[in-house]
């Protein structure tokens, strides 16, 4: 079992009862020995750092509910499950996964801070727990992603084509509905694209660069093109 594994195990347990706790710390050895801090209230302070760096917005939710650091006053890991599910559109079930893809980018961050690492050795270990099986998975996801991009701006419906909604409502309204549901879906996925290459920047750019690639992602806006009135003339 790699180092990240360890931690993440430990990361995970720490989501039972009353959360992150002093107390709770305590018991985690490896988590105490690589998070950097004098006392477990320096450490805990530290670790919730870390928790708010989790780019995804819903992980970042999940998690800090998971731990306490938010509805603390639940003493239940399912009643602030509930909570969370208030901020967070999924299913009961879903939410425990979120939780643990936002523990993932802890345990990295963990990891990369380590002052019981070389950065040799931290390289190494962020190198063994990025298997080629996650590097496949990220690739496919990148170019699902795009060409999705591209037919959405390929055949994004303009509003001169309103008075088709009563010429043609069978097929305009089924192309214009599954254009909808298409934007949604990839507007979903767009902060899950932008957390896999903000992970990247951070690790491989400066400061400066990370901010320039990081304002290249944000508030993508998808042009209207031509190609939704070409593609209505050869219907």
């Amino acid at each position: 079992m790699s180092l990240e594994q360890e931690l993440f195990a430990e990361l995970k347990a720490l989501r039972a009862g009353t959360g992150l706790t002093e107390a709770r710390l305590r018991g985690q050895t490896l988590l105490n020995l690589h998070i950097a801090g004098e006392t477990y209230s320096e450490r805990k302070k530290k670790l919730i750092e870390m928790v708010d760096r989790i780019h995804d917005r819903e992980q970042r939710i999940a998690v800090r509910y998971a731990f306490g650091i938010e509805g603390s006053h639940h003493r239940q890991t399912k009643d602030r499950r509930a909570e969370a599910l208030k901020l967070i559109p999924m299913s009961v079930r879903n939410l425990p996964r979120r939780e643990e893809s936002g523990l993932e980018d802890v345990a990295r961050f963990i990891i990369e801070s380590s002052p019981q690492l070389t950065e040799a050795e931290k390289q190494d270990e962020i190198d063994r727990a990025t298997s080629m099986a996650t590097r496949l998975a990220d690739l496919e996801f990148l170019v699902l992603h795009l060409a999705r991009e591209e037919m959405l701006r390929r055949y994004e419906p303009s509003d001169e084509f309103f008075p088709m909604m009563f010429l043609r409502p069978s097929w305009y309204r089924k192309l214009a509905k599954r254009h909808r549901e298409l934007k949604k879906v990839h507007d979903r996925d767009q902060e899950k694209l932008e957390s896999k290459v903000y992970a990247l920047i951070e690790r491989i750019g400066d400061e400066r660069d990370a901010e320039a690639w990081k304002a290249r992602f944000a508030n993508e806006e998808y042009n209207s093109t031509d190609m939704w009135k070409k593609f209505l003339g050869n219907t």
